[in-house]
């Protein structure tokens, strides 16, 4: 189990990492919205805003997921129940 230290270090660096993660999804999300509003002239350019539009949203559903982790730990924190094994409890 951690001491009550290391669990406030741990809780600031979920907190930290949920603050960029929130950042990052907003940013990405508004580059997606502007690629929307692109006017493709040819195949390369459709080609290529699909290329940076999957990569974008590859990254959203991954960092989506990191959060909704880094939210269900901070939950635990918050309950008291951080570190102790899901399988035991």
């Amino acid at each position: 189990m951690l001491t009550k230290v290391e669990l406030e270090d741990f809780q600031n660096k979920l907190l930290d990492r949920r603050v960029q993660i929130e950042k990052n999804l907003r940013g990405t999300a508004l580059e997606l919205d502007e690629m929307r509003g692109l006017e493709l002239n040819d195949e390369g350019d459709h080609a290529a805003v699909s290329a940076e539009t999957v990569v974008d949203s590859a990254i959203l559903g991954q960092q989506g997921k990191e959060l909704n982790e880094i939210e269900l730990a901070l939950d635990k924190i918050k309950q008291g129940i951080f570190g102790v094994c899901e399988m035991c409890e």
